[in-house]
């Protein structure tokens, strides 16, 4: 089977270098690319996280419900309202801190991973509805979200550390 003209300029800038081959691809609408290319579909199995679905839910799920407490509180307390950051960023720590003592025998990788979603996530859910009712703007979603990323990574860690002690 012959290739086409597209496919053999390709098949040059990938093995020559050749910049006018290159620019040629670059300024094509439409190339086709013969089936040798494409890699198989594998699936691939990743150990950690995948593997703890069932702690980095459950933290998930209960640090969400006490963010969302606490923005309901806020929301007609506004003491609690101007302590949005602190609270906000100590409950994700804690969901780090709780994903890392349910899943425990994992890596440092798998305990941070996991802390980062649990922390991070419900802690983007609470201020997206925080937001909604007005409460925050809507820059607080990206640094409220990194904080408590970051926060739940910290107490992902702290429970690393915490289980490793009590293990020897």
């Amino acid at each position: 089977m012959h290739a086409s003209p597209a496919v053999a300029k390709c098949e040059r800038a990938l093995h020559v270098g050749d910049r006018a081959a290159e620019a040629a691809i670059a300024s094509s609408t439409l190339v086709q690319l013969p089936s040798y290319w494409i890699p198989p579909f594998r699936e691939v199995h990743v150990p950690g996280l995948s593997e703890q679905q069932g702690p980095l839910i459950k933290s998930t799920a209960i640090a969400t419900v006490v963010q969302l407490i606490m923005v309901i509180a806020g929301h007609s307390m506004p003491a609690v309202a101007g302590e949005f950051a602190v609270i906000g960023t100590t409950i994700s720590a804690l969901a780090g801190l709780l994903f890392s003592l349910m899943a425990r025998g994992t890596t440092t990788g798998t305990a941070a991973g996991g802390g980062v979603i649990a922390g991070g996530l419900s802690a983007l859910i609470g201020i997206v509805v925080s937001h909604v009712l007005g409460d925050v703007p809507l820059a607080t979603l990206a640094v409220g979200t990194g904080a408590s990323g970051v926060a739940g990574i910290v107490g992902a860690l702290i429970g690393q550390l915490a289980t490793k002690k009590t293990a020897a």
